[in-house]
């Protein structure tokens, strides 16, 4: 708490000191800050059901960037309350000041250099990225994951601190470019080693290399784009094990050491994707050909559909200047790459939509998209076809928008249908898999930017519909706002009711749901305010009844 209330202290005198230093009309000071501040707390009371969270918390976000000279630091600071069990609060620092063509990454940061690499994963860093001219440079060290013991309150498994390292080099600019990447993860078996041996041994120890290489070539003035992201990698699931010693066939192997240490657990695999758009006026075209092998994995990739080839065309029409466009997409899909499973699965995803805009008071989209899985045996010894996946699905959607505008209120009327049908063509399966869905939506606005007014009404109905099941749910909706005038007053309300019902095996139930969602709000000026939000849940099925109520207040500053 001791470092919040010295940042707090140093955002505040920075922010005062900037706002009374004198300044000439048209020059920048040499010296700023900017960001925001929010302070909340909230409070949850559930019955007749789990606690979803804790009875009552805190959180304080503070985000800022400061400006020295061109120098710029941007800085955040999250505090969080997790919960009663927790004894300290959650809390993330990091930086990333930037000077003309160099940057440093200092503490938790989040970075992507390339979807097969580094794309997502949150890092304890410190880096530097340096950009003068057509050089392009990254280096970055940190940690991944910290130590977990057998006894973390978090209940989360145990397992080892990871370390990682990336470099990146090539050259170009943003839009034109081509860099190598490399990366390498690996887990610190001393970091446990308080733990007992049986805990450790029985927690993966890995090990991760990465390279690559990402490519982006405009060509015709913009109008065709080539990318590239394609990347190689060696992963080791226990580095526990001894090396596989190759001095023999390569006496230079041991100065490769430092990349990869090669050992029975250790796999090579490779993914990569690459693509070509063309962009002209009133029409475009774009094909994706992506493939990624089952074994692929990544340290620095959170998650990655793998065992997949996919080939996919996007193309678009722009008539009548603008006010309509038609689109389309064409996808073929297959697994089994390596041709280790007993069947191959194979998607074919197609979609047409229509966008019409004739004039502000009309308009509305239409689309239509079919969505195929067929599975075929691949291996005699699987040859009991009634288990064989081979289903079609139709997705059909239209939404028309009517709008009346007066002179001193504007009416909107948004109508939404949707309706899709999964049939399935294997005859010992389709009683269980065959199903329809049934969505519809219709919602009326009344906006009066005068009076302050904004009223909101809606109703909905559901539908899902199979041989052993049948779910409904039908209700509306009412809310508003009112602003009043300048003084900074806002009131905003949003009620909901259903009626559900649920039917399996002959077998029904019927429930209702009821939902409130208020909110108070005042601005003192243009940079703080302050808020309250209370909502409430209601819902009863088959005797079955529980509620929820949450509330908060926050205060926000902008400086």
């Amino acid at each position: 708490m001791q470092k919040l209330i010295h940042l707090f202290t140093l955002l505040f005198w920075a922010n005062l000191a900037i706002g009374q230093a004198p300044s000439n009309a048209g020059q920048r000071p040499a010296v700023g800050i900017s960001g925001s501040l929010s302070v909340g707390g909230y409070f949850y009371e559930a019955n007749g059901t789990v606690n979803r969270q804790a009875p009552y918390g805190y959180s304080i976000n503070a985000h800022s960037t400061v400006n020295l000279k061109g120098l710029q630091i941007p800085f955040s600071v999250i505090f969080n309350e997790q919960g009663r069990r927790f004894e300290q609060p959650f809390n993330r620092f990091g930086l990333s000041p930037a000077w003309k063509w160099g940057k440093l990454h200092l503490g938790y940061r989040n970075l992507s250099f390339s979807p097969f690499i580094l794309a997502g994963q949150t890092m304890y860093m410190a880096g530097l990225e340096l950009t003068p001219g057509k050089l392009r440079f990254a280096a970055l060290r940190g940690r991944m994951n910290d130590a977990v013991g057998p006894d973390d309150p978090n209940f989360r498994s145990a397992r080892f601190k990871r370390n990682a390292l990336v470099l990146k080099l090539g050259g170009g600019t943003e839009k034109t470019h081509f860099d190598f990447i490399f990366m390498k993860g690996k887990d610190d078996l001393s970091s446990l080693s308080h733990v007992p041996d049986s805990i450790q041994n029985a927690t993966p120890a890995e090990e991760n290399s990465l390279f690559g290489i990402q490519w982006r070539q405009p060509m015709f003035k913009g109008k065709l784009v080539y990318k590239l992201d394609a990347a190689a990698s060696t992963f080791t699931e226990n580095i526990r094990f001894d090396p596989i010693d190759f001095s023999e066939s390569f006496p230079t192997a041991h100065r490769m050491r430092f990349i990869i240490r090669p050992n029975g657990s250790t796999h090579v695999s490779y993914a990569g994707e690459t693509s070509l758009r063309w962009q002209s006026r009133g029409f475009g075209l774009s094909a994706v050909y992506r493939r990624v092998m089952p074994e692929y994995r990544a340290m620095g990739v959170n998650y990655l559909l793998t065992d997949l080839e996919a080939i996919t065309l996007n193309p678009s029409f722009t008539l009548a200047r603008g006010k309509v466009v038609l689109g389309g997409s064409l996808g073929l899909q297959r697994n089994n790459l390596d041709d280790h499973r007993f069947e191959n699965t194979g998607r074919t995803i197609g979609s047409v939509d229509l966008n019409v805009n004739p004039a502000p008071a009309f308009g509305f989209f239409a689309q239509y998209a079919n969505y195929t899985v067929r599975q075929q045996v691949f291996k005699d010894e699987f040859t009991n076809d009634s288990l064989l996946i081979n289903q079609i699905n139709h997705n059909v959607t239209f939404s028309p928008r009517f709008t009346v505008f007066k002179p001193n209120s504007t009416h909107t009327m948004l109508l939404t249908l949707n309706y899709q049908v999964l049939d399935d063509q294997n005859k010992t399966t389709e009683q269980f898999a065959d199903n329809d869905l049934v969505n519809a939506f219709l919602n009326y606005i009344i906006n009066e930017p005068a009076t302050g007014w904004n009223i909101r009404a809606g109703t909905n109905y559901f539908r899902f519909k199979s041989d052993l099941f049948l779910n409904t749910r039908m209700g509306g909706s009412l809310g508003a706002t009112k602003r009043f005038g300048k003084s900074g007053f806002s009131l905003s309300g949003t009620a909901a009711f259903s009626l559900t019902g649920q039917e399996t095996l002959g077998e029904h139930k019927a429930g209702t749901n009821l939902t409130f969602n208020g909110r108070a709000e005042y601005a003192f000026s243009k940079k703080s305010s302050l808020s309250f939000q209370l909502f409430y849940l209601k819902n009863e099925l088959a005797g079955s009844t529980f509620s929820e109520v949450r509330g908060q207040a926050r205060y926000n500053y902008r400086f």
